[in-house]
């Protein structure tokens, strides 16, 4: 039984082919029961702490599905344009825009 998260950690890489969740699961809850036995100020139950700590994370990351590189994360972010592309008006000198002004109020009867 590992009595630190350092050998929960060693256990669990070498064991890492052969082990089995209930069997983690058994080893944390032998762990647990001696921890609530133990006084928070007992030399060992700071290290009986770690060892549960290590033996869940490695329990999570088990659980969590990997990605592959074929695979897509259903949340992608959109990178295409916000807006589309905009032709800019050419610049016009106020003789221009001042000509162009009054054709189109001719053309407008005003």
């Amino acid at each position: 039984m590992a009595t630190n998260g350092k050998s929960a950690q060693q256990w669990l890489k070498e064991n890492q082919s052969d082990i089995s969740v209930e069997r983690v699961q058994l080893i944390m809850s032998s762990i647990h029961k001696k921890t609530d036995t133990l006084q928070p100020d007992h030399p060992e139950y700071e290290g009986l702490v770690e060892a549960l700590d290590t033996m869940e994370q490695y329990l999570d990351a088990r659980n969590k599905p990997q990605l592959t590189f074929t695979e897509k994360p259903k949340n992608m972010l959109n990178s295409g344009q916000l807006i589309p592309n905009i032709q800019t008006q050419e610049y016009l000198n106020p003789t221009e825009k001042a000509r162009r002004f009054s054709e189109l109020l001719k053309k407008s009867d005003l």
